[in-house]
Order: C-alpha cells, then sequence, then structure tokens
C-alpha cells in the first residue's frame, strides 16, 4: 500500500482507497491485470488494519528480512501466497 511500517489506521485506510480506485476492475474495463493487483491491494489492506494480522506480518517480514527471503513488491504475490499466515 506504500505506508510506513509506523503508519496509523487513517494513514493505511487512505492509502487502501487510493489504489483501490486507481486499480479497481471497474474502472479498467474489467482487465485481469488491474483485477490481480486490486486483489493484493484489498489483500494487503485487510492484513495490516488489523492489528493481530499486522503484528504477525511484521514479525514475518523481520524474519524473512533477516533470512534474506524478502521481496518488498507487490507484485511478486507476497500476500497471495502467504494468506493462511495473516488469516486472510
Amino acid at each position: 500500500l506504500g505506508v510506513n511500517a509506523s503508519s496509523d489506521e487513517e494513514e493505511i485506510k487512505n492509502a487502501f482507497r487510493k489504489l483501490a480506485v486507481r486499480h479497481h476492475p471497474d474502472k479498467n474495463d474489467g482487465s485481469k491485470a488491474a483485477e490481480e493487483k486490486f486483489k493484493l491491494i484489498s489483500e494487503a489492506y485487510e492484513t495490516l488494519k488489523d492489528q493481530a494480522k499486522r503484528e504477525k506480518y511484521d514479525q514475518t517480514l523481520h524474519l524473512q528480512k533477516r533470512n534474506g527471503d524478502f521481496k518488498s513488491d507487490l507484485s511478486n504475490g507476497y500476500f497471495m501466497n502467504n494468506k493462511e499466515k495473516f488469516g486472510v
């Protein structure tokens, strides 16, 4: 979503809404790429807005960075491939 680790709920919500409008499939003539991006954005928001899921995400991210497994780009499918870790 392009937010900092210290972002509050309002910043997270605003970032989500901005990206959701830009990538919503209805605004992009049903584009499959836009649909996939929208799904990733939605899943990221669902994780970050819930404090327990966000803490799990932060812990997992910390471990991945430490182990060199970190992929920072949402297009790598981080949330899609790790949904079970965050309860999404």
